[in-house]
């Protein structure tokens, strides 16, 4: 059966499939969306005029194939089918197409996780290296922590409680493009609920916080890093 909205071309849908969505995917999220469809997505399918309606296995296939020829890891084309596949199955539920083509692929096998760990030397070296450096706290609630960039960088005095020796960490900082401008803006939704979590306050962060406190001008600063970041477009 011919649907006559199947004639939309593969990009033009993501972009209108992106739009509808925008307000429920977190704004990280939605940038790397953006950046995916506006990019690889696009410079793909625009120039072989392909519709959602037409697309192939093997026309994916092929798609997949110029991510692995530039040297990508299997978990980049992860990305992309869970983007592309999310976005036809709204087209399938919504009746614009008759099946989701992207059931029919072979989803590639996650890449393993490799971690490596500073050794006590290394982290010693490194904290002393930075000890005067702007973003020396950063550095050390991450280590002493184990805290993403993004929520050691959220961190506010607000949620600083000196008296009970505790800290919540309920704020992360993402990055912001506006007018070809990079902008750190504060957000309170954490990538799951168990990140939303109090820590103790061991001894060595609070004596570092106290004199970040005492060198900072107004107490009317909340995010501790934010004005360095602006200033410096940290991330």
């Amino acid at each position: 059966m011919n649907r006559p909205d199947s004639d939309i071309g593969v990009y033009e849908y993501l972009c209108k499939w992106l739009e509808h969505h925008k307000k429920s995917i977190q704004y990280s999220t939605r940038q790397s969306y953006e950046s995916m469809i506006g990019g690889r997505i696009k410079r793909y399918f625009e120039k072989k005029n392909i519709s959602i309606g037409s697309i192939t296995p093997r026309q994916i296939n092929d798609f997949y194939k110029t991510i692995w020829d530039d040297n990508c890891v299997a978990n980049t084309i992860i990305r992309y089918h869970g983007v592309l596949r999310n976005a036809f199955q709204h087209a399938f539920r919504t009746e614009m197409i008759e099946s989701n083509p992207f059931d029919k692929i072979d989803r590639p096998r996650k890449n393993k996780f490799r971690g490596s760990f500073y050794s006590v030397d290394e982290l010693q070296t490194l904290l002393r290296l930075t000890k005067d450096d702007p973003m020396y706290i950063v550095i050390l609630l991450s280590a002493m922590y184990g805290l993403r960039q993004s929520e050691a960088l959220g961190v506010r005095w607000s949620r600083i409680d000196f008296d009970n020796n505790q800290v919540l960490i309920d704020t992360k900082i993402i990055e912001k493009r506006e007018n070809k401008k990079r902008f750190a803006v504060p957000v309170e939704e954490m990538k799951t609920k168990s990140s939303r979590r109090t820590l103790p306050l061991i001894p060595v962060i609070a004596e570092a916080l106290k004199e970040q406190k005492e060198k900072q001008s107004s107490e009317s600063i909340n995010i501790i890093f934010l004005h360095i970041m602006n200033s410096h477009h940290i991330i």
